[in-house]
């Protein structure tokens, strides 16, 4: 087989090998974002609830002082119903003073403390809905994923055996050409020749459109053996049918 049509066989192949990988690809990608979408909205509710256990912390650490606190004032009150003078009666007086305004500071804290928990639950929920909502849409993108791996799994492995064979048409240093521009082209390492104006012999690549000279595209015509490069893109030529067949005419 002639070495340009076993490049353009391999060619044929690979690009239908791209197409079910890209469709594999595409869905691997679209449950990638889905996956962070749902990690972020996780992450998200998970920081709520722990700013709820230290807002839930604080609470009880007042409320225990609010205790000790009552205990000091019935105290402070049992001392002054048995205060021997009015100078120790002012000095308990005063600190029953003092124990108040502490109450109720702890108790506006709590109140605070509550309101910032109940605004926290809120947006807990808020959180809890996007995060069943979007596990919901990870988990059909996953299953969609599977769905297409199956799909192509029996296809796939047929064109890689006749990827293997077509390649094994191709020379050893032609074929490491045709795989070092594939990598660099991204997958497309091949391309056509295009007729701009066969009578004045005017051709063009057909990937970047940079003007070809004719007798590398004669070349291309006389001997399917021979491998051209753009000089441009670096993109090995070939000859489509309609174009060798104005080649031949001009």
């Amino acid at each position: 087989m002639p070495v340009m049509d076993a490049l353009r066989k391999l060619e044929l192949v690979e690009s239908q090998l791209r197409g079910l990988r890209k469709r594999v690809v595409s869905a691997e990608r679209y449950l990638a974002a889905r996956d962070k979408q749902l990690e972020e909205a996780t992450a998200r509710h998970d920081e709520l609830q722990a700013r709820r256990r230290q807002r839930q912390a604080t609470v009880a650490n007042l409320e225990s002082e609010v205790q000790s606190i009552d205990a000091r004032m019935e105290k402070y009150r049992s001392d002054m119903n048995s205060a021997s003078t009015q100078k120790q009666y002012q000095a308990v007086n005063t600190e029953l003073a003092a124990a108040k305004a502490d109450k109720e500071r702890c108790e506006e804290q709590i109140l605070q403390q509550m309101q910032e928990i109940e605004t926290i639950d809120a947006q807990a929920a808020e959180i809890h809905a996007q995060v069943k909502e979007r596990t919901t849409v990870r988990d059909a993108a996953s299953a969609d994923l599977e769905e297409r791996r199956d799909e192509i799994a029996v296809r796939l492995a047929e064109l890689e055996k006749e990827r293997d064979a077509a390649a094994e048409d191709v020379p050893d240093d032609v074929l490491g050409l045709y795989d070092r521009m594939t990598h660099e082209t991204h997958g497309e390492p091949m391309a056509a020749v295009e007729v701009i104006n066969a009578r004045s012999r005017d051709y063009a690549c057909g990937e970047c459109n940079m003007q070809l000279p004719f007798d590398r595209v004669a070349l291309l015509g006389g001997n399917p053996d021979i491998v051209q490069q753009c000089d441009s893109c670096h993109r090995i030529l070939y000859l489509q049918e309609e174009t060798r067949g104005a080649l031949v005419g001009g």
